[in-house]
């Protein structure tokens, strides 16, 4: 314990170095005596505001349960968003905002130094949606932060350097845990510190005054915040950080230190866009519209009303759909009028190594049209996963940017902004019915997801795509409200004659043959169950478990679970709770 006036700090791990040496070298480095210190101070300053925060939140869910959520932009912030301002100047390194590499977990040395070193203009290293946060994971992500800050990458020998000072190379942008999660190895005042305010500690205190000398950062992805309060709220830790590590006052004057990318991922953040910037006008780089937390966030929110069941998302959810491109243009025009940038989400396409070169160019066009249909509706930049895409991408946008322009800020006219409405915002798609195969494609998601996690990983590769939380949270998200209004398939699955129980059937027989007598014309826990053990048990094989029947979600003929029968079993739990959780990784 680092005891303080008033307030104290523990640790509760500590690496064994005989056992894994990384890991306590990490922590030796990260965790010492100054930067404790700092985190004691940062978390019990904001402790009230933090404790605040999480009541409000937890109102504003009940005000969603009983039906009164938003319906219209609030009143009371009616001269924000009609009154001219604009957002402090950007810093050199933040102009071109092109292309950010998503998804980068920073404890993966090899996938950090590669994504620092693919000529994108950003790398999202990504503490939330892309990471899982075990203790040993945590440390030595930070660690390898510090290093990179410093110009040294996993990889690169003792001692060797690289030069960080050129305002064009890649630039870090740390993406601390969001405020639903804790960091449950560390104490404040005897509770567990936000993760959010742990990762932002630890990155600020190590390498923020390093990367401020070097006009470099310290620069941030803000994840899932649900309203201008809780932008207000990382305004004034800023400035405290600010203070606290004696950065000068005209250094944030030019947005060089807490310059944070908000990513709009929430419904209740959809209608505070402008009071958001606005909270955030001397630390702003701007707003990113992610897709898939956004469309899970009405069904977390709204999912037991069986008037706003959200449509089945492989087959009728896009960009192209009127409520998502509402969404997206309301995004751009919000950051443009106020100076600045908007960035779209991530192309999840991924050439896994078992591409022919005809499906490598199939893959190039694919994200080339997304990501023009970006620019085209005034974006900025946008996200991705395959390094190998970095220059199309590049390309893409530069093509639909004005000549010596690094972005769209000064030729895309903010015209939409006001033509938005909050009835564009909640006009979800009618359709209510899904297919065989789109819900077991949510299942496996989640259940690889899942396994993934149990083994520290915090994203995987499948089919060809990118999947991390996002995906898994409107996946399972998306589950559990069918379940729940036992949504129809779009047809009936054809029946069929008895098998040899001993066959391997295709699922979609299988799982009908063992449900027709349980109404297998629509979504049911039994039949959910079932596809679950079907992907349980093609994980377990592929691995050398094989499993045979028996009770339960998930029965083995071993004592001991693989991780994949672990996830079946979460993922069986996850998707029939009463309540639908707000956020998947809080629940893991």
């Amino acid at each position: 314990a680092r005891t303080g006036m008033d307030s104290w700090i523990e640790v509760l791990e500590f690496p064994s170095a005989s056992r894994d040496p990384q890991a306590h070298k990490a922590y030796t480095t990260v965790l010492t005596e100054g930067a404790l210190d700092f985190l004691r101070r940062l978390v019990s300053t904001f402790e009230d505001d933090v404790n605040q925060l999480y009541r409000d939140r937890a109102n504003r869910h009940t005000a969603y349960q009983e039906g009164r959520g938003p319906s219209e932009f609030s009143a009371a912030t009616a001269q924000t968003r009609s009154s001219d301002w604009r957002i402090a100047p950007l810093p050199a390194a933040l102009l071109d905002r092109r292309v950010d590499i998503g998804d980068v977990d920073p404890s993966n040395g090899p996938l950090l130094r590669n994504a620092m070193l693919s000529g994108a203009q950003g790398v999202q290293v990504d503490f939330d949606d892309g990471f899982c946060p075990s203790w040993r994971n945590v440390l030595i992500g930070h660690l390898n932060v510090a290093n990179a800050a410093r110009g040294q990458l996993p990889g690169d020998q003792e001692g060797h350097t690289r030069a960080a000072t050129d305002g064009t190379s890649t630039v870090m942008m740390v993406r601390p845990r969001a405020w639903n999660m804790i960091e449950a190895n560390v104490m404040v005042n005897g509770r567990r510190v936000s993760g959010a305010l742990f990762g932002f500690g630890m990155f600020v205190f190590s390498s923020g005054r390093h990367l401020a000398e070097l006009s470099r950062g310290p620069f941030l992805y803000l994840s899932k915040l649900e309203s201008a309060s809780e932008a207000a709220l990382w305004d004034r830790i800023f400035a405290w950080t600010e203070e606290a590590l004696d950065i000068p006052a005209n250094t944030i004057k030019v947005c060089v230190i807490g310059l944070a990318c908000v990513l709009i991922e929430s419904l209740p953040a959809a209608f505070e866009m402008d009071e958001m910037l606005w909270e955030l006008r001397n630390h702003s780089a701007g707003l990113n519209c992610g897709m898939w937390d956004y469309a899970a966030s009405f069904i977390t929110r709204m999912g037991h009303d069986r008037r706003k069941i959200f449509p089945d998302r492989n087959r009728y959810v896009s960009m192209d759909r009127h409520f998502m491109k509402s969404y997206r243009r309301k995004v751009i025009a919000t950051c443009h009028r106020r100076g600045a940038p908007a960035t779209g989400g991530m192309f999840a396409g991924v050439d896994d190594g078992s591409l022919t070169t005809h499906d490598k160019q199939l893959l190039v066009s694919a994200c080339v049209s997304a990501k023009e249909g970006d620019a085209l509706a005034g974006a900025d930049g946008a996200l991705v996963y395959d390094l190998s895409l970095v220059q199309p991408i590049q390309d893409a946008f530069a093509k639909h940017f004005a000549k010596g322009c690094p972005n769209q800020l000064s030729s895309y006219a903010a015209r939409d902004a006001d033509t938005v409405t909050a009835h564009d915002l909640l006009q979800i798609p009618t359709e209510n019915d899904v297919s065989l195969d789109s819900l077991r494609t949510n299942i496996e998601v989640c259940v690889r997801y899942v396994k993934g996690w149990l083994e520290g990983r915090g994203h995987l590769i499948m089919n060809g795509k990118v999947e991390d939380s996002a995906t898994a949270e409107i996946s399972r998200a998306q589950i559990w409200q069918q379940i729940r209004h036992g949504v129809p398939f779009e047809s009936p699955p054809a029946a069929v004659p008895d098998a040899d129980s001993h066959s391997r059937a295709p699922l979609s027989v299988v799982t009908h043959k063992r449900h027709k007598a349980a109404a297998a014309d629509r979504v049911t826990a039994p039949l959910v169950r079932e596809m679950i053990r079907e992907v349980v048990c093609d994980l377990n094989a592929a691995e050398g478990h094989p499993q045979e029947g028996g009770g339960g979600t998930t029965s083995t003929t071993s004592t001991i679970s693989s991780s994949a029968d672990e996830a079946g079993d979460l993922v069986a739990d996850l998707v029939t709770l009463r309540q639908c959780p707000l956020f998947i990784t809080t629940y893991l």
